[in-house]
C-alpha cells in the first residue's frame, strides 16, 4: 500500500470572477413596473432566454464583445439585438469562458442598461447598451503591459513544445512545467486574515510572483492549453471542496487534470506527481474530488478510463520526451524509456535500468528511512542527471556513458541529503540538500522547518571533465532508534527501517502507535521485506515480534509435501517467531522472475495434525516476488503452479468452490470421472476421498 500525502487546496471567494458578468440596471427601477401590458409596443419580440437566441445573433454579439475588448472600447450598443440584460449576461459569460486571454476582466466589469421604449407584454425591457469598466482605472497601457507579460510568459513555457507532439504530450508538458516552476501559495492557510488576503488567485500575479492557489493554477493551465495551444479546456469548480481544476479535450475525450494537487506541498524542487493527470469522472470521485460543476454550466462527461491507472501514476519526476520516447524515474527507482504511443517500456536498449538502491535516512540515523523515492530527474540536451542520497550521476539518453559527477557526503553537510536537482539561468547544475523531505515535528509536537542548503556542482559544459568512477555505499543496520520511528508515525507518515537477521524484532509499541492509521511500517531484513499497515492492526494487545525468516529448513515432512505437488516448485518458509502477531504482516519473498504470473498457493503447516492447511494464494509479480499476508508465525509451504493448490473442495483447481466441484465429486465417487485435483478433494483431511467430503462441500455451498 502506497501512502498518499494529500493537501487541501483552497479556492478564493472570488472563484468564477473571470467568467461571471454582473448586470446592473442603469435606469430608475421605480419606473419599470408600469402595470400589465396588453400588447408588445415594439414590433420585434424581445428574446428573454439565452436558449432562444439564434446562432447568427449569438455569434454577432460575441464578435461585438470581442471587438470591444480587443480595442478597449467602453460601450457596446445592444438595442438592435432585442435581448434582455440576462441574455446579454449569459453570452458575455460565454465569451469570457471561451477566451481566457481576457483574464484581466473581473467581476462587475460589465454593466448593462435597458430602454424604456422597448419591452414585451411581461414588462421585460430590451438591453440598450453595455458599459465595460476596465481595471487599472482604465489605464490601457497598464492593462496591455499585463497582457503582454502573461502572453510572453506563456510563450516561454510552451517554447519546449514542438509540432510533432500529440495533444496528450503537450498537455503533459504544460502540466509538468507549471507544477515544477510554480509553487502553491500557503499563505491561504494562515490564521492572519491580512496574510491570507495576499494569496495569489489570478494569472498575472501567478506568473510574476511564482506562487498561487488552485484558481491561479487552473486559469493558467486553461490559458495556455486553450488560448496558446488550441486544446479545449474548462474549469471544474467544487464549492464543497473550495477547489478548482481543469478538464481538457484530447484524443476525442474529456479528461480531468488537477495540476494543483499534483504539485507537492511544501514545494520540492524537481518533484511533480501525476496522480491527477487525464483522469475519468469515476477516478476523480474515488480520489477525494467530491463534486464539481463546469465553469460554463454545461455537462462534459469524462468517461474514458484509459489513464486512470497509467504508468505515470508511479512517477514523481518530470517526464521528458526524446525521439518518440518518454523518459522518467518511477517511485521505485526505475529509470525507463517508454514509447510515447503505447507507454510500453523499451527493454531492447540500455535506456531502462534500476537506479542504485538507495533510501533517504531519517535524522541521519543510518537505519530509519523516509518512505518513498526522492530521486530527481533533469535533462540538458540529451544528457540526464539524477541523484541518490549522496551522489549525482549523468547518463546519456540511450543508457550509455554513465558517470558520477558529484559526491556530497551527508557526514560533511550536517547529515543533509540530496532532495532535489536544478539547472540555473547560467547553466550551472546544483543540488538541494535538506535535513528532511518536508516540515516535521519534534518529540514535543512543535513544527520543525526543513533546513536546506544549495550545493553548486559545476557548469553543464564542464560536467564530463569532473566525472569520476562510481563508489559503492553500504548502510548500517544496527542500533535502530525506535523513538525516531515513532516520531515519524505520529505525524501520520509511513516509515522504512532495515534490521539485521540477528536483531529482527519489531517492537509492539511501534505497531501500537500505527494502529488505526493508514501508514506503513516497512521492515527490510536481508532479502525479505515486511509491511505492516496500521489499519491491519486489530488486536488490543500486540506482541514484540521477531520477523526473522528462513527458507527450506525441512520442518514439513517430505511425504506431506509430496501430496500437494506434482513436480511444481515449492518453497518452505520458516519464521523465527512463534504465535500470533496481533496484526496482519505482509511478507514479500523472492521466488524468481521465471515464475512471474504464476500462482503461489500459501499452505500453513499444522504440526498438531501433521497436515498442510490452505491459507490463500498470491500472484507472482513481474519481478518474481510473492506477498504473503500472515497473522501468526509458523512454517509455511508455497506451491508455485498455474492454478491454486490445496483449497478444500476445489476439485477443478480454479480457485473457487462451486456447484461444478460438487458435480465432479459425484462423478468421481461413482467412477465416471478421474479429472479432479485429488489433494483438494480430501476436505476433512483424513487422507481419504469419500462421500463425507462431498457432503461437506454441499453444506458449504448451501451455507
Amino acid at each position: 500500500m502506497k501512502e498518499k500525502n494529500f493537501k487541501r487546496k483552497f479556492l478564493a471567494a472570488t472563484l468564477g470572477a473571470l467568467i461571471v458578468v454582473n448586470i446592473m440596471s442603469l435606469c430608475d427601477l421605480s419606473v419599470v413596473k408600469l402595470g400589465n401590458f396588453s400588447a408588445n409596443l415594439n414590433s420585434d419580440e424581445i428574446t428573454t432566454s439565452v436558449d432562444d437566441v439564434t446562432d447568427e445573433t449569438r455569434e454577432s454579439l460575441k464578435q461585438d464583445i470581442i471587438y470591444a475588448l480587443d480595442n478597449f472600447e467602453t460601450r457596446i450598443p445592444l438595442s438592435d439585438y432585442n435581448i434582455t440584460t440576462d441574455v446579454f449576461s449569459s453570452i458575455a459569460s460565454e465569451v469570457l469562458e471561451q477566451n481566457p486571454q481576457y483574464f484581466y476582466i473581473a467581476i462587475n466589469s460589465f454593466t448593462a442598461g435597458y430602454s424604456l421604449n422597448k419591452y414585451n407584454s411581461t414588462g421585460l425591457f430590451v438591453a440598450s447598451s453595455a458599459t465595460i469598466n476596465y481595471p487599472e482605472n482604465g489605464d490601457t497601457e497598464a492593462i496591455k503591459n499585463k497582457i503582454n507579460f502573461v502572453s510572453e510568459t506563456a510563450d516561454q513555457i510552451i517554447s519546449g513544445i514542438d509540432d510533432s507532439m500529440s495533444d496528450i504530450e503537450k498537455a503533459l508538458y504544460v502540466h509538468d512545467y507549471l507544477a515544477l516552476n510554480y509553487k502553491y501559495d500557503e499563505r491561504i492557510h494562515s490564521s492572519d486574515p491580512n496574510e491570507r488576503s495576499q494569496s495569489v488567485f489570478d494569472i498575472y500575479n501567478f506568473f510574476s510572483q511564482g506562487t498561487g492557489v488552485c484558481q491561479a493554477y487552473t486559469t493558467a493551465y486553461k490559458y495556455i492549453m486553450q488560448y496558446k495551444l488550441g486544446i479545449p479546456s474548462k474549469m471544474a469548480i467544487s464549492s464543497s471542496m473550495g477547489h478548482a481544476w481543469n478538464i481538457i479535450y484530447v484524443n476525442g475525450n474529456w479528461y480531468h487534470v488537477d495540476v494543483t494537487w499534483d504539485d507537492p506541498t511544501p514545494d520540492m524542487e524537481g518533484t511533480v506527481n501525476h496522480n491527477y493527470f487525464l483522469m475519468s469522472d469515476e477516478a476523480m470521485l474515488a480520489n477525494d474530488h467530491h463534486d464539481w460543476r463546469i465553469s460554463d454550466d454545461k455537462t462534459y462527461s469524462c468517461s474514458d478510463t484509459s489513464y486512470d491507472s497509467y504508468w505515470w501514476h508511479d512517477v514523481s519526476t518530470e517526464i521528458y520526451r526524446i525521439d518518440g520516447k518518454w523518459y522518467s524515474v518511477d517511485n521505485e527507482g526505475e529509470f525507463a524509456a517508454r514509447d510515447v504511443n503505447t507507454g510500453e517500456t523499451d527493454t531492447s536498449s540500455a535506456a531502462s535500468f534500476s537506479i542504485e538502491r538507495d533510501r533517504w535516512y531519517a535524522w541521519n540515523s543510518g537505519t530509519v528511512y523516509w518512505c518513498g523515492n526522492y530521486t530527481v530527474l533533469i535533462k540538458s540536451g540529451t544528457t540526464f542527471f539524477y541523484n541518490t542520497t549522496e551522489n549525482v550521476y549523468a547518463i546519456n539518453a540511450d543508457g550509455s556513458n554513465k558517470r558520477l559527477v558529484a559526491n556530497i557526503p551527508k557526514s560533511e553537510h550536517n547529515g543533509y541529503q540530496i532532495f532535489g536537482l536544478g539547472i540555473d539561468e547560467n547553466n550551472n547544475l546544483y543540488a538541494i540538500l535538506q535535513n528532511n523531505p518536508q516540515d516535521t515535528q519534534d518529540e514535543n509536537g512543535n513544527t520543525v522547518t526543513v533546513q536546506k542548503e544549495i550545493y553548486n556542482i559545476a557548469n553543464i559544459a564542464d560536467i564530463d571533465s569532473i566525472a569520476t568512477p562510481v563508489d559503492g555505499d553500504s548502510s548500517d543496520t544496527e542500533n535502530i532508534d525506535w523513538n525516531q520511528v515513532n516520531q515519524i508515525i505520529s505525524q501520520d507518515s509511513s516509515v522504512e527501517v532495515s534490521l539485521s537477521s540477528e536483531n529482527a524484532t519489531l517492537p509492539s509499541d511501534v505497531v501500537e502507535n500505527a494502529k488505526g492509521k493508514d501508514v506503513n511500517i516497512i521492515v527490510n531484513i536481508d532479502s525479505y521485506q515486511w509491511t505492516v499497515n496500521g489499519l491491519d492492526v486489530s488486536d488490543e494487545n500486540v506482541a514484540d515480534v521477531n520477523l526473522g525468516v528462513n527458507e527450506n529448513k525441512g520442518i514439513v515432512p517430505e511425504n506431506i509435501t509430496d501430496k500437494y505437488t506434482d513436480g511444481q516448485k515449492t518453497v518452505e518458509v520458516n519464521l523465527d517467531y512463534e504465535g500470533q502477531f496481533g496484526y496482519t504482516a505482509n511478507l514479500k519473498i523472492y521466488l524468481g522472475k521465471e515464475y512471474a504470473g504464476k500462482t503461489a498457493s500459501i499452505l500453513h503447516y499444522d504440526t498438531e495434525n501433521a497436515r498442510l492447511a490452505y491459507q490463500g494464494v498470491s500472484t507472482v509479480d513481474s519481478d518474481g516476488n510473492a506477498e504473503l499476508p500472515l497473522r501468526h508465525a509458523s512454517s509455511y509451504m508455497l506451491v508455485i503452479d498455474d492454478k491454486p493448490v490445496g483449497l478444500p473442495g476445489d476439485l477443478n483447481a480454479d480457485g473457487n468452490v462451486d456447484l461444478t466441484d460438487y458435480m465432479r465429486f459425484k462423478q468421481y465417487l461413482i467412477g465416471q470421472s478421474s479429472d479432479i485435483k485429488l489433494v483438494n478433494a480430501d476436505v476433512d483431511g483424513d487422507n481419504r476421498i469419500t462421500i463425507k467430503d462431498a457432503v461437506l462441500v454441499s453444506k458449504q455451498l448451501l451455507n
